[in-house]
């Protein structure tokens, strides 16, 4: 399952996924994504999004693989900051993986995160939003496994 918090007004967007994933919700994520994007080339801003991976989650297979890089590729605001929070090796295996597969822009720079804590911190040191307004928008969101550990 996936669930979304985004605020226009930061230009940042917070997601959680637990266990398994739908076809219909992947599709949804990358809409989302695609709309943080397109506001933040339209106003000229920097975006930043935080995916919260759960102990739970399985691995996209390698359709959402390449369409998730295929995606970042895509990813045109001024500057692109992805952190994804995950305490899990191999779900920061197959995060490597894409990173080879297809790399990150220039303006484009990801990071992972093992608390959701660290993540908001990061993002308001590269993007500006603080901390404070990313825990709100955690909030709107299911707590997942991550989260509780830390």
């Amino acid at each position: 399952m996936i669930t979304i918090a985004y605020d226009p007004s930061l230009h940042v967007l917070c997601a959680r996924v637990n266990g398994s994933q739908s076809n219909a919700e992947n599709e949804k994520f990358l809409a989302a994504i695609d709309e943080l994007d397109r506001d933040g080339r339209a106003q000229k801003r920097p975006i930043a999004f935080m995916l919260d991976l759960a102990h739970n989650v399985e691995p996209p297979d390698a359709h959402w693989r390449r369409r998730f890089a295929e995606q970042r590729k895509r990813l045109g605001s001024p500057a692109v900051f992805i952190s994804i929070v995950t305490t899990s090796r191999v779900l920061r295996g197959v995060l490597t993986a894409m990173n080879w597969i297809s790399p990150e822009a220039p303006h484009v720079k990801s990071l992972h995160h093992a608390t959701c804590d660290e993540s908001a911190a990061w993002i308001e040191q590269v993007h500006g939003a603080p901390v404070a307004a990313v825990r709100k928008l955690l909030a709107r969101l299911p707590v997942s496994a991550t989260t509780k550990a830390g």
